[in-house]
């Protein structure tokens, strides 16, 4: 099917994850479940990761965080990436 090189055959793969007019957004709706249903603040949790209040503040808004944030969470609640955000996708086609 690719006969000519490796780009192609990557460029063909990207075509079937990204489209055009899509956006993709992170929610950590997840998060904030998990901490009420083990009765943590995030005050706790920042001190026991060492993340900075101000990432906590961006995670409020559903804006990135770098992925080490994201796996300290991970460490620190003994959970998966899953059990903590989602990945959004939104389609203005």
């Amino acid at each position: 099917m690719f006969e000519n090189t490796k780009n192609e055959c990557y460029n063909y793969l990207m075509t079937l994850y990204v489209c055009e007019g899509c956006e993709m957004g992170v929610n950590y709706k997840k998060l904030w479940i998990r901490l009420i249903d083990e009765e943590l603040k995030v005050s706790d949790l920042y001190h026991v990761t060492g993340i900075a209040p101000s990432t906590f503040s961006k995670m409020r808004k559903n804006e990135y965080v770098s992925l080490d944030v994201l796996v300290r969470i991970c460490n620190a609640l003994k959970c998966q990436l899953s059990e903590i955000v989602d990945v959004e996708f939104d389609n203005h086609n």
